[in-house]
This record gives structure tokens, sequence and C-alpha cells, in this order.
């Protein structure tokens, strides 16, 4: 198996209240909004207080276009990748030239070569290290990338391995669209960035993993590849945002999980730590009905929406990394799971050590 040894979470410098966001979109769109009640309700209903963004609130107004978006996407997301990964690297200790393997995403940004391309330029991997990019995962991703990296560590054992995700959800704001997913959209997601060390069953960093890896499981539900996903425009992506994706996750997720923990004997009552992506409210909330939850369940998943938004990918790593430095006294087993383009559902399964 593997083993979850550590997580850097890093954030732009630039973070805005909701109520400060809600002001400079409002002078923004004062031409189309004579009732900015509209737009407040938006803003008040996702329950988020603020976010972490790549810019100053005055620089999106200057971006033209995909090219102005996707250029400051590269140099704004290599920055924050390079500093994470600096950070982990020293953490942990870890000579950079083992890392074996390096798997990046994102899916709010295009880069080739790709980003741990461009991260082994300005920190000296091995110039062997294998380079293993995801996209078009979507919020489920912080869950595939641990899963896919933890799977190669079941074939070579003694290695390590990175994992990172970036996300700068902010850079896909579109000031010319007033469909409700948009309002949702700018409402709602923040960016953030965050690196994963890895190591398999025979890597000397295996005596301090808080966390072993013990399985995975998909699921990409039929007929439902427009419930969510982006539009590629000259304006830059335009978001994809089916109001059904409450009512799906409350129909598939039960057993989804159930057939998760089933294929590894495990079950609900065997899980200590449930770490959702948090989506928004309305998912959330499907979630705890879905699952028969309480109210403290998801507690990092609710903090996580109301004191960084929706930080796709991200989002669900920085949840993880809560339940590391928060495990309690009562430790079992933990499942990660989230949502994504497809429509699709991911989980990840963890043995507390």
């Amino acid at each position: 198996m593997s083993y979850l040894h550590s997580i850097n979470l890093t954030y732009p410098d630039n973070y805005y209240s909701q109520d400060r966001l809600f002001e400079e979109l409002s002078t923004q769109w004062k031409e189309h909004f004579y009732n900015p009640e509209r737009l407040k309700r938006f803003h008040k209903n996702v329950l988020v207080k603020g976010r972490h963004l790549a810019l100053t609130l005055s620089e999106y107004t200057k971006l033209k276009g995909h090219e102005d978006k996707n250029a400051m996407f590269q140099n704004i997301a290599l920055k924050l990748i390079e500093k994470s990964v600096s950070e982990l690297i020293e953490s942990s200790g870890i000579d950079v030239t083992t890392i074996d393997a390096i798997f990046s995403n994102t899916v709010t940004g295009l880069s080739v070569p790709s980003l741990e391309a461009l991260l082994m330029h300005k920190i000296p991997f091995s110039a062997q290290t294998k380079r293993i990019p995801l996209f078009g995962l979507g919020c489920m991703a912080g869950v595939s990338g641990i899963n896919r990296a933890s799977e190669y560590l079941k074939v070579y054992p003694s290695k390590a391995v990175l994992f990172f995700s970036v996300e700068l959800c902010s850079l896909t704001v579109q000031f010319d669209d007033f469909s409700i997913e948009n309002l949702i959209s700018t409402a709602l997601f923040g960016d953030g960035m965050a690196s994963v060390l890895l190591v398999g069953e025979d890597h000397p960093l295996k005596k301090n993993a808080p966390l072993q890896w013990i399985g995975s499981n998909q699921l990409l539900i039929p007929n439902s590849k427009d419930v969510m996903g982006w539009e590629f425009r000259n304006s830059g992506q335009k978001v994809i945002l089916d109001s059904n994706v409450p009512k799906i996750t409350e129909k598939y997720l039960p057993s989804f999980i159930e057939t998760s923990l089933q294929n590894l004997k495990l079950s609900t009552a065997d899980i200590t730590h449930f770490m959702s992506h948090p989506g928004g409210p309305k998912v959330l909330e499907a979630v705890e009905k879905a699952m028969g939850f309480n109210s403290d369940e998801l507690h990092y998943s609710w903090n996580c929406l109301k004191e960084k938004g929706n930080m796709s990918s991200v989002s669900v790593l920085k949840i993880i990394n809560d339940h590391l430095n928060n495990p309690g006294e009562n430790k079992d087993h933990a499942v990660s799971f989230a949502m994504g383009p497809g429509f699709s559902m991911e989980a990840g399964v963890f043995k507390w050590i």
C-alpha cells in the first residue's frame, strides 16, 4: 500500500471579504442590475465569508480575453507551486532527487510544457523524474490525484511521489455573462494551491505518515456529460453548472460510498472521518441528507467553504489536511470524496496509523 506523508497549502496574497467582492461586482455590473439585491442574495446564500484571489480587484478588469487570462494563470500558478512544493520538501526532509514521479493537476488554465515540467526548471528534481499531468477532472481531481499517485506506489513500493493541484478559479471570470451559473460562480469560487507527498510501503518516510491509503473507487453517471464543465470561449473559460448537481449527488452518493467501502470489506460504521469536497451549501446539504450525517460530521468541509470558498480540487486537499492537524481521539478509517465533470464521483479510503 501507499502512505500519505504530508500536505502543504499555499494561497495567493490577496484575500477579500465577501462583502468587498459584492461591492466590486456591483460596481462593475451596475448597469445590468437595476435591483442589486438579486446579486447580493447569491453572495449571501453561498455562505462564503471571504476568498483568496490571484489578482487584486482592480487587475481583473484589465484582462483582455483568454490569452491574457491564461498568461496570468501560468505566471501566478508557477509561483504558488514552487512555494508550496519547496515548503513541503523542506518540512519532510526528503531528498528532492529521490522523488520518482510528479502528478500535477489544474482545470483553470492551460500550460504546455505542463506545470510539473515548468516546476522541474525551478527545483532540482532528477531529470529522469516521471511526469503525469491531469486535466479535466475539476473538483474531483484532489481525490483522483491522491488515488492515482497511490496506485503508482503499489507498483513501486520503495519510491516517493509528489502530487500537486493549483486552481485559480477567479481567472475564469466572465464580466459579460449574467447567467445564473456565472452569478453563482463569481460568488462561490476562490483560488488556492496544495501539494502532497506520498510514499510507498518500503520507503523510510512511511514511519512518519499519518494515513495509509488502502483503496479507491470512481463512478461515471450515465447521461450526465452536460451537468458540469467548461465552455472555452475567446473571453476565457465559462462555467457549466447544472442546478441538478445536489439532486444527482443525493441520488447516487450513498450507494457509491457503500460500494467503495464494501470493496475493502468496510462499512460506514468503520469511518471516523468523512472528507467531502464542499461544492456549495446545497451540495453539502445533499451529502448530509443522503448519508444521514449530523451537523458535525462535515465540520471541516463547511469551514473550508466559509473561509476560502470553493477552490475546486484544492478544497478537499485542505479538508484532508485539516483532519490531519485535528484527528481527535477516535481514529479508525477515513474516506475522501468529491464530484466532478462527467458527471462523476471519486472516493479514496484511508486507514489511520
